[in-house]
C-alpha cells in the first residue's frame, strides 16, 4: 500500500473550540484513530498535517538502504525514529509537531481536526476565520486565509 494522496483545494472556518471539519473527499483517507502529526511549516505560514503511517514510509523509504540502525545509534523501531526525527525538527524551527487525532462529528456526518490551542498554531488557527486546506501528495496544507487571500501574500 502507498501514501495516501490528498488532492483538491478548500476552504473551512475554524469553529469556536479550535475544530476544522474535513473536506468529505479526504475522509476515507483520514483514519479514524490514526494518530497525524501537525507541525508549522520552517520559514513558511502554513502548518502540515501528515500521517504518523506516511512519515514511517518515509522514514523506512530514506533510512532502507543504511547500515544497521543500531550501528547508527538508532532504535530497531521506526516509529521511535520518526518521533526522534520530529523532535529533532522541533529543535531546528523552534515550533514542535504536535500529535493530534481526527474524531468523527456527532451523526456520523464528518471528521473533524481539533486545533492545538497554544503556541503557533492559536496564533495562525483563528476561530471564526478562513482557512485553506490544500493537499499535497501525502500531507495536507492548512493556511490561514482564503485562496485569494494566500495567493495576495505570495505575489508581492
Amino acid at each position: 500500500m502507498g501514501l495516501e494522496i490528498f488532492t483538491g483545494t478548500y476552504t473551512r472556518s475554524v469553529d469556536k473550540k479550535g475544530r476544522i471539519w474535513m473536506p468529505k473527499p479526504w475522509e476515507n483517507k483520514l483514519t479514524q484513530n490514526d494518530p497525524f502529526y501537525l507541525f508549522k511549516a520552517p520559514q513558511l505560514d502554513y502548518v502540515s498535517l501528515i500521517p504518523e503511517k506516511d512519515l514511517l514510509k518515509h522514514y523506512r523509504a530514506f533510512f532502507g538502504a543504511m547500515p544497521n540502525p543500531i550501528e547508527l545509534g538508532l532504535s530497531q523501531n521506526p516509529r521511535e525514529n520518526v518521533r526522534g526525527a520530529l523532535r529533532l525538527l522541533e529543535s531546528l524551527v523552534g515550533w514542535g509537531p504536535n500529535i493530534v487525532n481526527i474524531s468523527p462529528r456527532k451523526k456520523s456526518i464528518g471528521m473533524r481536526l481539533q486545533v492545538p490551542k497554544d503556541g503557533f498554531f492559536r496564533s495562525l488557527l483563528i476561530p471564526d476565520e478562513a482557512v485553506s486546506m490544500i493537499g499535497i501528495n501525502d500531507h495536507i496544507a492548512i493556511y490561514q486565509g482564503t485562496l485569494q487571500e494566500i495567493e495576495a501574500r505570495y505575489r508581492t
